[in-house]
């Protein structure tokens, strides 16, 4: 297998933007696998809609409970059905409970060989409706459930295992990418930055993706909370141990971070 960089850390640490670096700088590919997880939030949002009934009752009438995901992106227009959703649930102020949905593991076949198709779909929705906080709580939700795991770190490593020709290995940014996904990657680091200016960096994110509704003080417990969540759930949770590099973002520059790592991988590249 060609070489992994898992990058794990908390939400607005940086790692997706130094995954997007390495990964341009080494010729590696990129997988942002937090964008997997609110993908699968977005389409528990469209198979949740009235609308989505039929193709639910399609997939129970299939012998292994199995459909190909082109169904989704044929049949739905994701962008209208989430962009609808979240907007009345920002004129209601109304929380969506993703803990009360079903999750659509069976539109994934056994064999996980939706991994590319999936992660087509993730790029089609856009990034306001992606990144938006709603979906972010969404991922969260959905993330602790056992088969939603399982099934999106089975697509990361089929990913990574045949990543393309032009590429010289793979790049891999979450939670417990180092932990448990990859957990012999060629090389493990954990990006760390102090809740406040984690809060400050999401906060002018959102409004660059026009969400005019967050503010700094819901990010930051939303931050919070979820810290506190992916760090304490039973499956998988957010971590690191001694085979690990931690690097602190808080107080240096994206420039210095990203020298840093440079380095840090160049020498375990060289040592593998």
């Amino acid at each position: 297998m060609k070489p992994i960089i898992a990058i794990d850390g908390p939400a607005a640490s940086g790692k997706g933007t130094m995954a997007r670096m390495l990964a341009e700088h080494f010729r590696f590919a990129y997988l942002d696998s937090g964008s997997l997880y609110r993908a699968f939030a977005c389409i528990e949002l469209v198979l949740s809609d009235k609308s989505a009934v039929s193709l639910n009752d399609k997939a129970e009438k299939e012998e292994n409970h199995n459909l190909h995901l082109a169904d989704l992106s044929e049949d739905y227009d994701f962008t209208h059905i989430l962009s609808d959703t979240l907007k009345e649930a920002e004129k209601n102020k109304k929380k969506i409970d993703f803990s009360s949905y079903t999750a659509h593991t069976k539109f994934f076949s056994e064999d996980t060989s939706g991994a590319r198709e999936f992660i087509s779909i993730a790029k089609k929705i856009p990034d306001n409706i992606l990144k938006s906080e709603i979906v972010g709580t969404g991922a969260s939700t959905v993330g602790k459930l056992p088969e939603v795991r399982a099934l999106l770190t089975s697509l990361m490593r089929e990913f990574a295992s045949s990543p393309g020709d032009k590429y010289l290995g793979t790049v891999i940014d979450g939670r417990d990418i180092g932990s448990v996904v990859f957990p012999n990657a060629t090389c493990k680091i954990f990006l760390t930055a102090d809740l406040k200016v984690r809060a400050e960096r999401r906060f002018k994110d959102t409004k660059n993706f026009g969400d005019t509704s967050a503010t700094f003080e819901s990010i930051y417990e939303t931050l919070r909370s979820r810290d506190e969540r992916d760090a304490s759930r039973s499956i998988a949770p957010m971590t690191y141990d001694e085979t690990h590099i931690v690097v602190d973002t808080s107080n240096i520059s994206i420039k210095e971070a990203f020298n840093k790592l440079v380095n840090i991988i160049d020498l375990r590249l060289h040592n593998a």
